[in-house]
């Protein structure tokens, strides 16, 4: 019957390939999997763990915890105290918290048996020797028997399950004595952590040529940071974006807004153009330029006023009509003709004059018009230096 070759076993599981005979030779072995190995165990944020310029190695930074991009990512340790098994002294666990001084039970794994430890593979070539205490920290670990550091030749630490070794009994510490360890622990996040439940992996995401996409709906309920720009479309409540370009809300048109029909915009050559009634419900100020009104303008219980500096002009075939008073406080100067005609009540006059009134001479150019009053049916009065004429009627004298 064929025997169990321990060393043959070994060196080939380390090549991929599984064992039956221990007649077989290496190569007729078949190549397979050979590591059991799962979603608890598999770290993914191994990318965070500095190769170099390791943040801690002192008394007063234990249980320091180092996080990368807010995420956690190794926690410190500083000479921690060790279990020691019950069977002797040469196997020591790190259990938290730490247990009894007799000792635990090496065959059963404790409840508070603490793992996944970094090694030196993690750091750079130069650091490979450092440990965790030294000025410039490895993440090689450093083991004390009471206070007195212990060569790396004499001990054996296995940074997966925390278990630490002493090579001989010779080496290991007697009883009674207190074995401490300074060292770097995994506190990342793992693939189970990140898979769904049940357990179920979510590969929603394709590669597709240098990005991955996925044609699944996608809820984030956290926060959402694009560095590159998004392409395609957007749905839902647009509370907080910002710097959202024009060009990317449809229908949107920066100088004008609509209402069906009713429309106002603006531009540099026309200006501010509304065709719908415009109310005001403060003031229009005219700093510059003109107020040009192409159809009426309607004062309903508000003031027109015009201040110093500013005018009125009625040009070409324009008109102002006023159905009430019009009170003017200064002056009124009309060029032109002024009639003025009573439409209403033949028996009031068209114009009452409270105080005095004066008619002057006007010159156009070289024209000289001499000041006069003419009156229908009865003549002018006019100017001394004008012949005036006035019919007083059979009998006036």
């Amino acid at each position: 019957m064929a025997a169990i070759d321990s060393t043959k076993k070994s060196a080939r599981f380390l090549q991929s390939r599984r064992y039956t005979h221990d007649t077989y030779t290496d190569a007729q072995e078949s190549f397979t999997s050979v590591l059991d190995i799962n979603a608890n165990e598999i770290y993914i944020d191994q990318d965070l763990i500095p190769s170099s310029g390791l943040p801690y190695n002192s008394s007063g930074q234990d249980g320091s915890v180092y996080s990368s991009n807010g995420q956690q990512v190794m926690k410190y340790y500083y000479r921690y105290r060790l279990t020691k098994s019950d069977l002797n002294n040469e196997v020591w666990f790190f259990t938290n918290p730490t247990g009894s001084t007799s000792g635990i039970g090496a065959q059963l794994i404790d409840t508070g048996q603490q793992t996944d430890f970094i090694s030196p593979k993690y750091s750079i070539p130069s650091l490979a020797n450092a440990n965790t205490e030294d000025v410039t920290p490895g993440y090689g670990v450093k083991v004390l028997v009471d206070g007195v550091q212990q060569s790396v030749n004499n001990y054996a630490f296995d940074y997966k399950t925390g278990v630490l070794q002493f090579a001989t009994s010779a080496v290991a510490p007697t009883n009674g004595q207190v074995v401490t360890i300074s060292v770097y622990q995994y506190v990342g996040r793992k693939l189970a952590s990140q898979l769904g439940g049940s357990k179920t992996v979510y590969d929603i995401f394709k590669p597709t040529g240098s990005f991955y996409a996925t044609t699944n709906d996608l809820q984030v309920t956290g926060s959402l940071t694009v560095t590159n720009g998004v392409s395609g479309s957007f749905t839902g409540d647009g509370t907080g974006l910002y710097n959202v370009p024009a060009s990317g809300v449809t229908g949107l048109n920066l100088s004008q807004i609509a209402d069906g029909g009713a429309t106002a915009s603006i531009s540099n050559t026309e200006g501010l153009r509304v065709n719908r009634n415009t109310e005001i419900t403060g003031s229009l100020i005219v700093s510059s330029g003109s107020a040009i009104f192409n159809s009426s303008v309607t004062a309903q219980n508000s003031d027109l006023v015009l201040t110093s500096g500013s005018g009125l002009y009625i040009q070409d075939d324009a008109r102002v009509e006023i159905t009430g008073s019009v009170f003017i406080k200064g002056d009124l100067k009309v060029e032109g003709l002024t009639t003025l005609v009573q439409t209403t009540d033949p028996n009031i006059e068209s114009l009452v004059v409270s105080g005095a009134m004066r008619v002057v001479e006007n010159q156009i150019n070289s024209q000289l018009i001499r000041a006069q009053i003419a009156i229908q049916n009865l003549g002018t009065i006019a100017d001394v230096s004008n012949n005036s004429i006035i019919d007083c009627g059979d009998g006036f004298f």
